[in-house]
């Protein structure tokens, strides 16, 4: 994101931009769960935890919990947010040549 505002300082003018998903919960539960339905080859490398515990359906932060605004920046680069999920499994895919 600072890298976007400084390539785009007509738009960003000087603000702040939180740089986070809007409301999607990076828990490593969350994590473990996704991996391990992705892999389940690797399900024995993969720790089980709590499947389910620590986050809501779709990873979304609980709302009774701090919540984050980020549809300025949504607005402003005209872009949305990768879904958790989606980055949890391309970050992961990144890594399979390591395997």
């Amino acid at each position: 994101m600072t890298e976007w505002a400084a390539s785009h300082p007509e738009t960003a003018g000087g603000e702040r931009y939180i740089v986070g998903g809007n409301g999607n919960v990076g828990t490593p539960q969350a994590a473990a769960d996704i991996l391990r339905q992705a892999y389940p080859e690797r399900r024995g490398a993969i720790k089980e935890g709590t499947p389910g515990a620590g986050y809501l359906p779709g990873y979304a932060a609980d709302p009774k919990g701090a919540r984050m605004d980020s549809t300025k920046a949504v607005h402003a680069t005209g872009q949305d947010w990768i879904p958790y999920d989606k980055m949890v499994l391309d970050a992961a895919k990144s890594f399979e040549v390591f395997l």
